[in-house]
């Protein structure tokens, strides 16, 4: 029945699929092995297979398989573009360095590369600043935001700083603060999209009147410096002007404001 409904709108959906470990109790060691990934998917598509609506628009690989070479991922996933069964490949839960690692490779052996990134980044998890969404910026991977309204912290009375922050630009600009957070994910740098979720018709109305939400340059220094945090080393580092200067020199000023 899922596959006659959206085969009716695959032109406007897009339609992913997620490759977890199966069974975790008593997955196999070499969970990301070659012949396991095709065997998953095969499985996978199967309910497809009694209707016209595939491939898969994006799959997305999670919890990175350590005993498994990065290679063998990488091919395994170009085997499933190249058998037909796949369109795009996204990767989540990978330090950074592997995911650039796993695209390099791809690139250099003309394989399928990571096309998307999918990350827990809202205004209460901006860890993700740190390496994660630079690199996908700098790779061009689209950035699917999950819990972008930070497991409800965002929606809910809380009396902290950041929820404190949020209400005021809400109520400034007339909306509801589960519209400005998502409002903020969406003028982040790179190309963010953000996932959510819901249980209800009237939450599904609420989260998308946040396309309809236009933040100021105030509002939103406001709520980036209510949830900044430490980049830590190199990013703290390399940020100090006298660092760029000692990098630069005179030449600071006339390369940019982002030397």
């Amino acid at each position: 029945m899922l596959g006659s409904l959206l085969e009716l709108v695959h032109q406007t959906v897009t339609s992913p699929w997620q490759a977890w470990p199966p069974n975790w109790p008593t997955a196999h060691a070499d969970a990301a092995a070659n012949h396991r990934t095709s065997h998953r998917l095969h499985r996978s598509l199967h309910w497809t297979e009694r209707s016209t609506w595939c491939p898969l628009d994006v799959y997305w690989v999670h919890a990175r398989d350590m005993l498994t070479p990065v290679e063998e991922t990488m091919r395994a996933l170009d085997d499933q573009v190249r058998a037909g069964k796949v369109l795009y490949v996204g990767v989540s839960d990978w330090y950074a360095w592997e995911v650039a690692q796993a695209n390099t490779l791809a690139t250099l052996r003309g394989w399928t590369a990571f096309s998307g990134l999918q990350v827990p980044y809202s205004l209460g998890e901006r860890t993700v600043e740190r390496e994660l969404v630079p690199m996908a910026a700098q790779l061009g991977l689209a950035v699917t935001a999950w819990s972008p309204l930070g497991g409800g912290r965002l929606a809910r009375g809380s009396k902290d700083p950041l929820v404190g922050a949020l209400k005021n630009v809400a109520g400034e600009i007339g909306a509801r603060a589960t519209q400005v957070a998502i409002a903020w994910l969406r003028r982040r740098s790179g190309r963010v999209i953000p996932i959510i979720g819901v249980s209800k018709a009237e939450q599904m109305r609420e989260n998308l009147g946040a396309l309809d939400i236009e933040l100021s340059t105030d509002h939103l220094a406001e709520l980036d410096k209510a949830s900044s945090i430490e980049l830590g080393f190199p990013g703290d580092f390399l940020a100090d002007m006298q660092v760029r200067d000692a990098v630069y020199g005179s030449h600071r000023a006339r390369i940019g404001e982002g030397m």
